[in-house]
């Protein structure tokens, strides 16, 4: 399925889960690896030309400040190759003992940009990267390196929480195109780590209900009576909402006719409510290794980087999430 995975290592917990999840993948599909350190050393430099003000006196002579700025340069850049040699180095053991041989590749910059450049220069077809880095804030959702390259990266992209067990994969689906590609690629994954697949589809009847009482809050009567409010409610109540239930019931028959064709019997279900809400609070009950998603659904706007959907459950779920791209 990819011929080349890119993973980018930092040496913290998640990103380390991240290599992992990436050579199991290796051995499963065959894929290349190149692993990716990306170093910023120059904000370093800068903060430091910002603090000399505030020096002690005998530091402000020129030569002073050229010898301070030379050391501290020499430490920082030396001392960030040295450990980006380390993290990669630390990666390539556990490739070794797998019998796997990976490529390397150091970047100076900020995080997001070193990787989106790597992206673009070697172009993998999976990005692997840890929800967080060094900088893990437990009251964050995730981190921002890996929300900017998730919007902007231009392949499927694995954001890694923690590592895969035995437990299922669980994707979304509302029958745009964009998910039904996801779906492909999801029985893909359950085929090559052995696990079982489950279907999941997502319809709110309720938003509509809102809408009227907001309305009728809102309305005159005189109003209601001119956009005929009673008999929109009563058809949406009697036709709409009914009929996107049979429309999304439909489309999980179709991912499992699709799901059949691939090898894999699928578990599906019916989820009435939003749809952040309805998945993030499957995968809670169910405990997936994997939420798949397609980067886009329905409702895709030329200018957004990523769906709404997509990006708001890569936020809140508790478990790795495959956002993939579109064919």
């Amino acid at each position: 399925m990819y011929k080349k995975i890119l993973v980018a290592i930092d040496g913290s917990e998640f990103s380390l889960t991240g290599g992992e999840i990436a050579l199991n993948l290796s051995e499963r599909f065959g894929s290349g690896v190149l692993a990716a350190h990306v170093y910023d050393g120059k904000i370093h430099s800068h903060r430091l030309r910002e603090m000399e003000p505030d020096l002690p006196e005998q530091y402000q002579e020129e030569a002073h400040l050229r010898h301070i700025r030379d050391s501290h340069n020499e430490l920082i850049y030396d001392g960030f190759k040295a450990l980006s040699k380390g993290y990669i180095e630390d990666f390539e053991k556990r490739a070794e003992e797998k019998k796997i041989e990976i490529e390397h590749v150091y970047r100076e910059g900020k995080n997001y940009s070193g990787i989106l450049e790597i992206l673009e220069e070697r172009q993998p077809g999976l990005v692997i990267l840890g929800a967080w880095g060094l900088g893990f804030w437990s009251e964050s959702m995730i981190g921002s390196t890996a929300v900017r390259v998730l919007r902007m990266a231009g392949c499927d992209v694995l954001i890694a929480r923690r590592k895969m067990s035995s437990e299922r994969i669980l994707v979304g689906l509302d029958g745009s195109g964009e998910a039904l590609n996801a779906l492909d690629k999801s029985v893909s994954w359950a085929k090559a780590l052995n696990k079982p697949l489950h279907i999941a589809s997502a319809y709110d009847p309720f938003f509509h209900g809102k809408i009227f009482n907001t309305m009728a809050t809102a309305l005159s009567s005189e109003r209601q009576q001119d956009v005929g409010l009673n008999n929109q409610q009563s058809l949406h109540d009697n036709l709409i909402d009914e009929g996107l239930g049979k429309l999304y019931q439909r489309f999980l028959e179709i991912g499992a006719k699709q799901a059949l064709q691939g090898g894999i019997t699928p578990e599906t279900s019916l989820l009435k409510g939003k749809t952040i809400e309805q998945i993030v609070n499957l995968s809670v009950k169910t405990d997936p290794d994997l939420i798949v998603m397609g980067r886009y659904g329905h409702h895709r706007n030329d200018k957004a980087q990523v769906g709404s959907n997509s990006e708001a459950i890569v936020r809140m779920a508790k478990t790795n999430i495959l956002v993939t791209e579109p064919e």
